[in-house]
């Protein structure tokens, strides 16, 4: 019988009485376990690990940028591999640092316990191996072992479509964008996502009333086709309405030559960031598999950029303005911008915005001091704003360790104009569970034992608009679960609890004195500002860890 059991999965299980009791450690799974066992997850251990090991993981990241600065390179003077999601650590995307970090915390976990055995549920081929490689001589047994996904045609001929789309928009729209178009030297720039970011009424969410009457808005809605697809039809649609509320639509540049470009690099951006297997060992854990599949991703991502570069190329070239100020500034296609920004005018003040909550352990915001400290040559350095606007001192202290320039705080968080004028009613018959983009069913699975010894109350589920929602026809009909897609100002001012994983409802809720309580998943890290908290200094109303048990 195996001294420790890990679990990747989510499946029940059941473990045979014992006088000996298990040791369980959880990766993200939220399953019912019954039997003989003892929890060997260590939360705030693990938390801990992401903030020791955050700096070196930059490091080890950036040093993947030697591998590929060399050769060919769709952008010129520059390294394609800072636009990629390996660069950027998307954690969000991919469970790369998160398992790292797993890995070794059981690694201390099995130096000092020595168990005579593992048994592995779940988890993946690579994850595997680095389990033999930490803990040689402890045999092994798996259990329900994913497949390691095989995408890779499925990816090209999405990229593939994703190319003949803009060639079609491109030939019927050929007639709208033949003149060239400026506007004031004076005028602010606001880049957009439309109609994902934009709301009619309001603007932009993320900038709401920063922007003024004089400033204009610029935005792409073909994005890279990742960030947001819409049909051809689709496109003229909102092109249209667009146009219709004085927005500048970048796509308008696209040119038959961009597609082109885009279908005669696919292929050998695939072949450019193919790695070896002994160069990705990260504390003696061997992460080439996870990393290989993050390259992948983003030689797809590449493909696309290299056609939208060209849109947003001409775009700058055609515009006069004294700032352009753009949010996702750490993610592939805000250091883009910045890269095109550099290239093609110099001369305009690239400004980062801060687009949602910073957190210490949130990979994204975290990059390396070699890779911020340059003079320009963005074949060794990550394109960057020249100044970025933070939301508090606690994001402003987070860029700043990062190395990033000339970091301000804004006067108020524009975001949360919304939340003017909410009263809270603080019912407590009434909780809120609010999950973050990617983790619905996870956060609903660890809550499903405490809302079954609350069935009195009212639960609402407000989903993440922009997430992947099919977990919703799985839900206990016992549970008294009511979705609602009922806007959070409304929701904030009738709930008297809410729940939150690492979406920022949490943050808008502890600002206007609702209780909060945090869901820590065991195995994996938060991302959420929430996790940088103290309970005991009374920000939060507590931390809900489910047990095995449960």
């Amino acid at each position: 019988m195996a001294d420790l059991i890990i679990i990747c999965d989510s499946w029940p299980l059941s473990l045979p009485i014992s006088s000996d009791p298990q040791l369980i450690y959880r990766i993200g799974a939220t399953g019912k376990i019954t039997g003989c066992f003892v929890e060997a997850n260590d939360a705030f251990r693990l938390q801990e690990i992401a903030r020791e090991v955050r700096d070196e993981y930059a490091r080890w990241i950036y040093s993947f940028n030697k591998k590929f600065e060399d050769g060919a390179d769709p952008f010129l003077r520059a390294s394609s591999f800072f636009l990629t999601d390996c660069s950027c650590k998307r954690t969000e995307l991919f469970g790369t640092f998160n398992l790292i970090c797993n890995l070794i915390l059981l690694r201390e976990i099995i130096n000092k316990k020595m168990p005579t055995g593992i048994e592995l549920y779940g988890g993946d081929k690579q994850f595997r191996s680095a389990l033999l490689k930490i803990v040689p001589g402890v045999p092994i047994t798996t259990h329900r072992s994913h497949r390691y996904p095989r995408w890779g045609a499925r990816r090209l001929m999405s990229d593939i479509r994703y190319c003949l789309e803009i060639a079609v928009i491109v030939l019927l729209g050929r007639s709208v964008a033949n003149s060239k178009k400026s506007v004031s030297s004076q005028q602010r720039v606001f880049f957009t996502i439309f109609p994902k970011m934009y709301d009619l009424n309001r603007g932009d969410r993320k900038y709401g009333k920063f922007v003024k009457g004089p400033d204009h808005y610029a935005a792409s809605i073909v994005t890279d086709g990742m960030h947001q697809h819409v049909s051809i039809r689709q496109f003229f649609r909102l092109r249209a309405k667009a146009k219709a509320n004085g927005i500048s639509v970048i796509d308008d540049y696209l040119r038959h030559v961009d597609w082109i470009r885009g279908l005669i690099w696919m292929v050998p951006l695939r072949f450019k960031f193919r790695i070896n297997d002994e160069d990705c060992t990260f504390r003696g854990i061997d992460a080439s598999l996870w990393v290989r599949e993050e390259l992948q991703l983003s030689a797809s991502r590449l493909s696309r950029f290299v056609v939208l570069s060209g849109a947003i190329s001409r775009f700058l070239s055609n515009t006069q303005m004294s700032e352009f100020i753009y949010y996702l500034h750490e993610y592939p296609i805000g250091r883009l911008l910045s890269l095109l920004l550099s290239r093609e005018t110099p001369e305009v003040t690239k400004v980062g915005y801060q687009h949602g909550p910073a957190a210490w352990a949130k990979m994204v915001y975290c990059i390396s001091p070699e890779e911020s400290k340059h003079d320009g040559n963005l074949k060794t350095g990550v394109p960057m704003p020249d100044r970025v606007l933070a939301e508090d001192d606690k994001s402003a202290e987070i860029y700043r360790h990062s190395g990033y320039r000339r970091v301000e705080v804004l006067d108020r968080i524009w975001r949360l104009d919304y939340l003017d004028g909410v009263q809270p009613s603080l019912e407590h018959d009434c909780w809120l569970i609010a999950p973050g983009l990617h983790d619905g069913a996870t956060v609903l699975a660890a809550l499903k034992s405490l809302l079954t010894k609350h069935l009195d109350k009212t639960i609402l589920l407000r989903t993440h608009p922009l997430a992947n929602n099919e977990y919703l026809k799985d839900i206990d009909p016992r549970l008294p679960i009511t979705v609602t897609s009922e806007s959070v100002s409304n929701l904030l001012g009738k709930v008297g609890a809410v729940f939150v994983s690492y979406s920022s409802i949490g943050q808008e809720a502890l600002m206007l004195g609702i209780p909060v309580y945090f869901v820590q998943i065991p195995g994996v890290i938060s991302e959420s500002p929430l996790a940088d908290l103290q309970p005991s200094g009374g920000w939060i109303s507590g931390q809900y860890r489910p047990t095995s048990d449960e």
